[in-house]
């Protein structure tokens, strides 16, 4: 393996640890207070425990499709993605709306590859939220061909100016890090899929936008 798909795949499992290490924990502390306590904090430590392993379920199922394997030539239920998706987020201070996903009647069919790219790009967009806020989700025909566009709303929207020559910048030389490798990731997802990607942002709002042909999506095998 190349020295730096090596690098990148190390620091992919090292987030993968951290992000699923909260609740992992909080199951942890939960049980060790069910094993030794009665009455309400006992209570409260089943309470802990429900929450905490629904969370590292969501958790789990989310990144199995973001960041595991799947195969290229496949389509993939939008209506999974949305679950998937929604169940992520289902504790946080961030609202998912799917603009036109209600059902999978928007005529647009999402191939596998497709569908990991949108998962990270939420996971990107969801970042940019400091504060808490809305995204949403929506796939659009342009003239060209697609895209998927994620809205990002709220009172404090952060996008770095080092996150943008990372994801937009194909010549970009930054350096993989632990902060970095969530955008070297989707940036190489996007070069796989051979998807455009473009932000627009303000201080309070945020549009992450990948383009793509038709003749650039795989098509569903037999």
């Amino acid at each position: 393996m190349p020295e730096g798909k090596r690098e990148l795949s190390e620091l992919m499992i090292a987030k993968l640890i951290h992000d699923i290490s909260g609740p992992v924990g909080a199951v942890s502390n939960g049980l060790e207070y069910l094993t030794g306590e009665e009455g309400p904090i006992k209570e409260q430590a089943f309470a802990l425990v429900k929450e905490s392993s629904e969370q590292l379920m969501a958790r789990v199922q989310f990144y199995r499709i973001a960041y595991g394997f799947i195969y290229q030539t496949t389509e993939i239920s939008i209506s999974q993605l949305r679950q998937l998706s929604e169940h992520m987020y289902e504790s946080s201070k961030v609202k998912l709306v799917w603009d036109n996903f209600a059902t999978e009647a928007s005529g647009i069919p999402l191939s596998n590859r497709l569908g990991k790219l949108l998962l990270n790009m939420l996971l990107i967009s969801a970042t940019c939220l400091l504060e808490g806020g809305t995204l949403k989700v929506a796939l659009k025909r342009i003239d060209q061909g697609k895209q998927l566009c994620i809205g990002a709303e709220g009172p404090n929207v952060l996008v770095k100016p080092e996150w943008l020559e990372i994801l937009l910048n194909t010549s970009s030389t930054a350096a993989i890090d632990t902060k970095n490798v969530q955008l070297h990731y989707t940036k190489l997802l996007a070069s796989d899929c051979e998807v455009t990607l473009e932000i627009d942002h303000t201080k309070t709002s945020m549009m992450f936008m990948a383009s793509y042909t038709q003749a650039n999506m795989p098509t569903a095998s037999a």
